[in-house]
């Protein structure tokens, strides 16, 4: 197999407007909620045999960038659209630098269901502030099954509830309930052969007015081949007084932005 490495610079820009899956919809893994980008390209792969033009994949790649603030920080989404007709395994290397073009932090993030047709988002969240960020990216051919295409993402907004809030029953073992707001995050798993999926992933939520209001990461979730919709419910927001008065930042349409880390087959 062969490997196809890029590399690009992205002078970070100001938020642009966009909108995206509106609050109470259904989004699935190959909708992009985002409309506008600070950066786009695209790449053509090179040849996956050696030199034969016949065997060259058809299509390209579309890279799409966006930086966003969050709670005094930086953070870049990636959005990769796989427009060949290969299946690859991804590997996408990010670097924040400072305005001297100091390195300040380095990541990698791989993914291994990136399947002809689909757009896979990368957050790169390194909680501090940054002027430039650098990536690089490598694809490797896969003949691996694309449960991808059995995966559904859904979002339902935010919602008012009552229960004891997390940092509060760790801080102090307090267990009462408190009314919050929480997001709606799920998956759907449209299997056929009745695979039960594992998926672990980082959800970014943002309001109508490009405002990052959340991120929220789980390390796994089973979604079994129902079709259903299997939520995780992250808290947002949350008071200790009896009635809870929304804040402006979550009022208004919400959004939401799932970037997977790792859909795997549970169990045999």
């Amino acid at each position: 197999m062969k490997k196809v490495w890029i590399l690009i610079l992205i002078t970070a820009l100001s938020f642009c407007t966009f909108a995206g899956c509106k609050q109470e919809e259904e989004i699935s893994g190959n909708v992009d909620p985002i409309e506008s980008y600070d950066n786009e390209s695209v790449y053509i792969p090179e040849l996956s045999t050696d030199g034969d033009s016949s065997q060259a994949p058809s299509g390209n790649f579309v890279v799409k960038d966006k930086k966003y603030t969050y709670e005094g920080n930086d953070l870049v989404v990636l959005n990769i659209e796989n427009k060949t007709e290969v299946n690859y395994v991804i590997s996408v290397t990010g670097t924040c630098l400072d305005a001297d073009g100091n390195v300040l932090y380095t990541e990698t993030q791989e993914f291994d269901q990136f399947a002809s047709g689909h757009k896979h988002f990368f957050i790169f969240q390194p909680k501090m502030k940054f002027d430039k960020f650098e990536y690089d990216f490598a694809v490797e051919e896969t003949d691996a099954r694309m449960y991808i295409n059995d995966f559904e993402f859904v979002f339902g907004g935010l919602e008012e509830v009552k229960f004891p809030v997390e940092e509060l029953v760790e801080q102090n073992g307090d267990y009462t309930y408190y009314p919050m707001i929480m997001a709606d995050c799920g998956y759907r798993n449209n299997s056929k052969d009745g695979t039960n999926l594992h998926v672990a992933c980082t959800w970014l939520i943002y309001n109508d007015r490009d405002e990052v209001v959340a991120t929220y990461t789980t390390l796994g979730k089973l979604i079994s081949p129902d079709g259903e919709a299997n939520f995780n419910t992250p808290e947002i927001y949350y008071t200790t007084e009896d009635e809870l008065v929304w804040p402006e930042h979550l009022k208004g349409e919400i959004y939401a932005i799932g970037a997977i880390t790792s859909l795997v087959k549970y169990g045999d």
